[in-house]
């Protein structure tokens, strides 16, 4: 079993536990990550009803350089929604089939410093496992914020953000188009 999918068993399992006992405390574990050119996707578990010591449901990123644009993606394997618990067809989970639920379960909401919201969408997992954003004009310390709707009791996002730089073949490009118009020039003066 690999990691993922055993931060995913340890989420449900503690969601369950937690709904059992009355107690629901939303977490993402881990709570930050660091995000830049060279630094590979970071990957961290948001569990609705989970609970670790000292976590909520705050994910800080730091975004190192300005990258071109930053990815977030969003893949749930299922959601608790009022006792029942909505598996859907996602391949990373196993699982297969999908919910009729239309309900936009989890408001993600990306604040900077200054907690000035520069991005947030209403994310409609119970719907389809998987959402993205891609965002431009990122650089600085942010916090991902997570709060699911009314009647969500327990369940999981991975959540995975990654720096996108520039392709090395657009600057080629850009490089080679800009000595073609100098050769064109040339040959109109002579």
């Amino acid at each position: 079993m690999s990691i993922k999918h055993t931060l995913t068993a340890a989420a449900f399992a503690t969601a369950g536990l937690m709904a059992a006992t009355g107690a629901s405390a939303d977490v993402v574990f881990p709570d930050s990550m660091v995000v830049g050119y060279g630094e590979p996707t970071q990957v961290s578990n948001y569990a609705i009803g989970g609970s670790f010591p000292g976590l909520d449901d705050k994910l800080t990123v730091a975004v190192n350089g300005t990258p071109t644009r930053v990815n977030l993606s969003f893949d749930s394997c299922g959601i608790i929604d009022g006792g029942s618990l909505l598996f859907l067809g996602n391949p990373l989970c196993g699982t297969s089939g999908t919910s009729t639920s239309t309900t936009s379960t989890i408001y993600a909401s990306l604040k900077d410093a200054a907690d000035v919201e520069v991005w947030g969408s209403f994310l409609n997992i119970a719907a389809g496992p998987q959402f993205s954003a891609s965002l431009a004009g990122l650089s600085g310390i942010y916090t991902l914020v997570l709060n699911p709707s009314a009647g969500i009791t327990g369940g999981n996002v991975d959540i995975a953000i990654a720096a996108v730089p520039i392709p090395a073949a657009a600057i080629l490009f850009g490089t080679a188009l800009a000595g073609f118009a100098g050769f064109s020039a040339r040959r109109k003066a002579a």
